[in-house]
């Protein structure tokens, strides 16, 4: 039970720690969005590419960037071992985990400049 416990946690941990170690920290990605007020449209779109949607309301533009992916993640195959009359016995093993990762930027644009942005989303800091 102890080795099951153990094969079940050092992947998880693994991929944990490689998640982790090349994070931008949420306060870093803030500053880079502010970084932007005060820019145009034009040299958003020049940096970004062409947002994935946008549009106008009251006069002010809405660009929004979008993102998703997903990657099947850990798992490992079950053990099968034979007793002395050839019977077989399958133990262990986990399945794989889908992970779906997103996000969605959002760059208000007024009066010609960038003055406000939102995100929302589980991957937005590496975007």
């Amino acid at each position: 039970m102890r080795q099951l416990r153990t094969l079940f946690f050092i992947p998880i941990f693994l991929c944990s720690l490689v998640i982790l170690t090349g994070c931008t920290t949420k306060q870093e990605h803030e500053d880079t969005l502010s970084s932007w007020y005060g820019s145009t449209e034009e040299e958003l779109v020049a940096s970004w590419g062409v947002p994935t949607s946008f549009y106008e309301l009251d006069g002010k533009r809405y660009l929004t960037y979008s993102n998703s992916s997903q990657a099947m993640v850990g798992g490992y195959p079950a053990t099968t071992s034979y007793d002395y009359f050839g019977n077989a016995y399958t133990s262990g093993g986990s399945p794989p985990i889908l992970v779906t990762s997103n996000c969605t930027i959002t760059m208000v644009v007024d009066d010609g400049v960038i003055n406000e942005w939102r995100y929302e989303g589980n991957n937005c800091y590496d975007f």
